[in-house]
């Protein structure tokens, strides 16, 4: 009796690098042909090829020198979110690890699963979070024009990387890099604006909302709109 296998037990054995040979199930076939898995490189380069350009672009962002605040742990923020969410969630620069720090943590964790969204969702349910400055800025220093400028390239990389169905900007310098705007953040609440073709939704950022709770019902707001832009 010949022994027959099945396209998942191939692909076990292959893992194991054990070759599978075919038995013969016809006269003009050759016992000795090999299962042909001349498919799996090209799988394999494709996804390779994913994983390198999120990898390039945080290589790129950990060794940026564009500007002067260069060098202070710069981090993208989210290396091991889903690269796939459907909401981009841009805060202004990265927090100092403070016991406030956990607080913002907190509120804005209850904000996204207030519109069903998570930073550690999947699919529909899914927020990815970055800043748009990458370095830890010096106590009482605020970054120029020029320094988000150079930030916003790599923010500019991320967006072309992950497609989202909208942005939610939260922040003045958040605002500033995706609007292009010098306007207070409650000029620019209650619209939709753009960025690389994306929607983008401006509200306010946590650390704020924390300080003023009764501005967290326009927080709500704008969530709102976010969720029915994306």
């Amino acid at each position: 009796m010949a022994l027959e296998w099945t396209e998942r037990q191939i692909a076990m054995l292959a893992e194991m690098s054990v070759r599978v040979w075919s038995s013969p199930m016809n006269p003009g076939q050759d016992a000795g042909t090999q299962i042909s898995d001349a498919a799996e490189p090209e799988v394999e380069a494709i996804e390779a090829t994913e994983l390198s350009t999120w990898q390039a672009m945080e290589a790129a962002v950990r060794s940026c020198r564009a500007c002067g605040l260069c060098g202070r742990e710069n981090t993208t923020c989210g290396p091991q979110q889903a690269r796939t969410a459907t909401w981009l969630v841009v805060r202004d620069m990265p927090a100092d690890l403070t016991a406030a720090h956990g607080d913002e943590e907190l509120l804005l964790d209850r904000m996204l699963r207030a519109v069903g969204r998570s930073r550690t969702g999947a699919g529909e349910q899914s927020a990815y979070l970055t800043t748009v400055m990458k370095c830890r800025q010096t106590a009482g220093k605020c970054p120029g024009e020029a320094e988000v400028e150079a930030c916003c390239e790599h923010l500019r990389h991320e967006v072309r990387l992950l497609r989202p169905r909208v942005i939610l900007a939260m922040g003045r310098f958040a605002s500033r890099a995706l609007v292009g705007s010098q306007h207070p953040l409650g000029a620019l609440r209650g619209q939709t604006h753009a960025f690389e073709g994306v929607p983008v939704v401006v509200t306010y950022p946590v650390a704020y909302l924390l300080r003023h709770p009764l501005e967290i019902a326009r927080a709500w707001a704008d969530l709102c709109l976010a969720a029915d832009v994306g």
